[in-house]
């Protein structure tokens, strides 16, 4: 809860700032951010302990004009840049992280209105939030399909559940995300009046609580990039939203370990005594040896960190504020190399910096009453929803292999459309788009495949397999994501080969077959196709048709394979491979998987004993 002292100061700096001309420079932004930090102080460790809310922390941020900061100058904003709102970030943690993490998100999603806008959204967001002093909060998270944006016309319709929604219930605007149901995958950002009566809070997470959309409507002309129902993305420049959101979340654990270094030496030199058993008889706690270490070390590590990130602000600030059609995907890479950097430093000393204050200022400094234990918590909770660990691999395969990283967190991957990239003309490749530069613009998910292989390989202990299959055979199936060949059939590493392609046709996998006999010496062969099956809904003629409308290429030598009955289709496979002259006369059995129960059913047995040598 708020004290009574802070009210007052709240109050009294409210009145002041209504009486003064807004703040001209980045000096005097930050030194308005500092006087922010002087009066959430007064009882940020009551205000923590409570967990309420922050309104009022919130109110006195627009009335400092900090929301409004990167806002042009002639709808009433500050007209200042990236690097100025990456120190007053800092200057705000350092009283209360939590509330400068809600400053640095909401910097981050007012810009995304003008990197993921077409011309016309963004002129008309960029003033419309600016005009009034609207603090964003977003119900976001693209790695999720736990919202439907469904076309209702001329309007696009929410609905779903968001777990995160940080800021959303003190913010004026909330940004929802939803997927797409055209069967396109993309995911539809808009940017909706909080008060509207589908958005609603679920009072979960404490303050990261997550939120519920109902029915909530809005126009297609108010859907971020789309024009017509048509995604249309400008240029590189929408690739760059995370760059420099990430260094906002380094900004505040910069802040944080700042704000913490400097409680615990303001509680060193007024309460923490001399350690009475160190022989030399210390008449303060300032005089100890060690404690003057301690401090020394951690001012240092503290001062190199904000160093690094003053650097990366400052290339940011240059590019996000440069014409957008001079940004590079080159750029981009580089850059973002020097966040992760900032940002993994930041959190590796920061959490230093907030555990080391304990050796520092004594066992009473524990006391809930001072609370040094927030800057800690605050630190730990917020650095794992990115871990460092990531970030320090992409430096290292920068500083090692000049490779610039795919994003490790997906957003335009959801937003972007390949086939759209593909018919979009890059500045640098005028007469078609690069496909290094479109994969780094989509954002795949191979940065995830990535860091889940890193797991698995920590502890991997089945190197030491054998090349032919153990249980010598080979099974064929389709290539449906729902299907999962081993566990339905109860397969470990090295049992069998599994053969997979659309349908799960013999056809197509006679070459390994023949390899997977004649060379790895597999002696029996498992047929799985499965219900429900993409293969049922096509014909050739429909698929050639859409690969020549889309792709101007004809198909008519390929035949795709589709089959009208699952049953039959699963006989024909079983006859093609007893029939084929290249294949041994080994057990064939076909089944039919049923998607909704996970359970197989036997389709037919082929030849019960092992000829031809087998």
């Amino acid at each position: 809860m708020q004290s009574f002292k802070g009210e007052q100061a709240r109050a009294k700096a409210t009145l002041r700032w209504s009486t003064l001309p807004k703040p001209s420079s980045p000096s005097d932004w930050i030194s308005r951010a500092a006087e922010v930090s002087s009066i959430l102080k007064i009882d940020a460790a009551e205000r923590d302990a409570a967990a309420k809310s922050p309104f009022a922390e919130v109110k006195l941020l627009k009335d400092a004009g900090l929301v409004n900061l990167l806002g042009p100058r002639e709808f009433g904003g500050g007209g200042e840049t990236w690097q100025t709102s990456y120190k007053v970030t800092t200057e705000v943690a350092k009283a209360d992280g939590s509330i400068a993490h809600l400053l640095g998100n909401h910097y981050s999603w007012f810009w995304s209105s003008q990197i993921l806008g077409t011309k016309k959204q963004a002129a008309r967001w960029l003033r419309e939030f600016t005009e009034g002093n609207y603090y964003l909060g977003g119900a976001v998270n693209p790695r999720n399909a736990d919202m439907t944006a469904v076309d209702g016309g001329d309007e696009l319709i929410f609905n779903g559940d968001k777990f995160f929604s940080t800021g959303g219930v003190i913010s004026d605007v909330t940004v929802l995300e939803g997927v797409l149901q055209d069967g396109s995958g993309l995911h539809a950002f808009a940017f909706v009046r909080t008060n509207h009566p589908g958005i609603s809070f679920k009072g979960d997470w404490d303050e990261s609580g997550g939120c519920v959309i109902k029915d909530v409507r809005v126009p297609w002309d108010q859907i971020g990039g789309f024009v017509d129902k048509k995604l249309t993305p400008r240029d590189a420049y929408n690739d760059f939203i995370l760059p420099p959101v990430q260094l906002q979340f380094a900004a505040v654990h910069l802040g944080v370990a700042i704000g913490a270094l400097e409680a615990a030496q303001e509680y060193t030199r007024t309460i923490t005594h001399a350690w009475p058993y160190g022989g030399d008889d210390k008449a303060k706690a300032t005089e100890e040896w060690y404690i003057l270490e301690g401090y020394g070390r951690l001012q240092t590590k503290l001062w190199a960190a904000e160093a690094l990130i003053d650097r990366t602000g400052e290339q940011i600030s240059k590019l996000i504020h440069a014409p957008r059609e001079d940004f590079t995907f080159e750029q981009r890479g580089e850059v973002a190399v020097q966040v992760a950097a900032s940002k993994a430093n930041a959190i590796e000393v920061g959490l230093e910096v907030c555990s080391k204050i304990f050796e520092l200022v004594g066992a009473r400094g524990s006391l809930s009453k001072y609370s040094f234990d927030r800057f800690w918590r605050n630190t730990r909770v917020h650095s794992l929803h990115d871990p460092p660990s990531y970030k320090l691999r992409e430096v290292g395969v920068w500083s090692l292999l000049k490779q610039a990283p795919e994003p490790s967190c997906l957003f335009i991957a959801s937003f972007i459309k390949y086939s759209d990239l593909l018919n979009y003309k890059s500045k640098n490749s005028p007469d078609n788009w690069h496909i290094s530069n479109s994969m780094a613009f989509i954002m795949s998910a191979a940065s995830e495949f990535e860091a889940a292989n890193a797991r698995y390989a920590a502890d991997f202990k089945k190197g030491d397999l054998a090349l032919p299959p153990a249980r010598k055979v080979a099974v064929l199936a389709c290539m449906d994501a729902r299907l999962d060949p081993a566990r339905a059939l109860g397969l470990e590493e090295g049992d069998a080969h599994v053969i997979r392609n659309a349908g799960g046709r013999a056809v197509d996998a006679l070459r390994s077959l023949v390899i997977s006999q004649q060379l790895l010496g597999t002696r029996e062969i498992i047929i799985l196709h499965h219900t429900d099956c993409g293969m049922l809904t096509f014909t050739d003629d429909v698929i050639r048709e859409k690969i020549k409308n889309d792709l101007k290429e004809n198909a008519d030598h390929i035949a795709f394979l589709p089959f009208k009955n699952l049953r039959q289709s699963v006989l024909d496979d079983v006859k093609l491979i007893e029939d084929s002259k290249l294949l041994l006369d080994v057990p064939v059995t076909g089944y039919i998987y049923d998607i909704k129960s996970g359970k197989i059913e036997k389709v037919r047995r082929g030849t019960e004993t092992l000829t031809h040598g087998a």
